[in-house]
């Protein structure tokens, strides 16, 4: 038969006394107990658990602050925390100037009356040299030394071509004026082109009431109306004196009769001009 021992009662020494006086979990001094290493629950989850309550609380201050910042540089101004100024806006300022009757009279009509006088025919006005009755036009050489001395002897105006004439005399466009003149040759005629002179009428022109020379007057249209024994000879000699009538066509009313010499090469001719109010 198998014998037993039997377990030591509670308090005594041994083995299981050992064991049941505080070595096993529980016990003072043991794992959990008072005096022993923390185990689940213990003194060492708490101070964990506080740490990170710190760093979630500084990660939501920083968060805030760039909130913050964010919004300051979106619609704040410039730089953080400053104030921007406002611009001030341009004033527009009229000011209405008003002209204030003065004293100083005004120009006033005076009592003097202005009329234009003719210029003297003698002096002569713009580019014309306008001669009196008697008074020749000169014409000249080359060398500016006069050859033939013409005059206007007497003016017709709106003349009319007799019988012989009027087939081949046409119509005039304005008026016909007929002009007799008179040539004194001079003896220096003798050394100037053929020793002769002839007048064929391109000297002739006229100037309209307003002073302006008539640019489409025609000294040909009349050129049928005449016969040889009213015209001029076609060669005038030296040391004579000759006479003959010259016809224009005045497309409007004419002032005087000039007289331009158009071969005029020295360039020191004037053009000479007769008043008809004169004739």
């Amino acid at each position: 038969m198998y014998q037993y021992a039997s377990a030591p009662p509670p308090g005594s020494g041994g083995e299981w006394g050992a064991n049941a006086a505080g070595s096993g979990p529980g016990s003072p001094g043991g794992p959990g107990g008072p005096g022993g290493a923390g185990g689940p629950g213990g003194t060492g989850g708490k101070s964990n658990r506080t740490g990170l309550f710190i760093a979630i609380g500084v990660a939501v201050v920083v968060v805030v602050l760039l909130v913050v910042l964010a919004a300051n540089l979106l619609f704040g101004g410039d730089e953080p925390g400053g104030t921007t100024d406002p611009t001030p806006e341009p004033t527009h300022t009229t000011e209405e100037v008003t002209e204030e009757p003065t004293e100083d009279p005004t120009d006033e009509p005076t009592d003097e009356e202005t009329t234009d006088e003719p210029a003297d025919p003698a002096t002569g006005t713009g580019d014309y040299e306008y001669l009196a009755v008697g008074d020749p036009a000169l014409i000249a050489d080359t060398g500016g030394e006069p050859v033939v001395e013409v005059r206007l002897l007497q003016v017709e105006r709106d003349w009319q071509a007799d019988d012989a004439n009027a087939i081949l005399c046409d119509e005039p466009e304005g008026e016909f004026v007929a002009m007799e003149f008179e040539f004194t040759t001079l003896p220096a005629l003798a050394d100037y082109s053929e020793g002769t002179y002839s007048f064929v009428g391109f000297e002739l022109g006229m100037l309209d009431t307003s002073g302006n020379k008539i640019a489409d007057l025609s000294a040909l249209s009349g050129l049928f109306c005449l016969d040889s024994s009213q015209t001029p000879p076609p060669e005038m000699e030296p040391g004579e004196v000759y006479t003959g009538w010259a016809l224009v066509d005045a497309p409007r009313e004419p002032s005087a009769v000039i007289w331009e010499p158009w071969l005029d090469f020295s360039g020191t001719q004037p053009t000479y001009a007769w008043e008809l109010a004169d004739y």
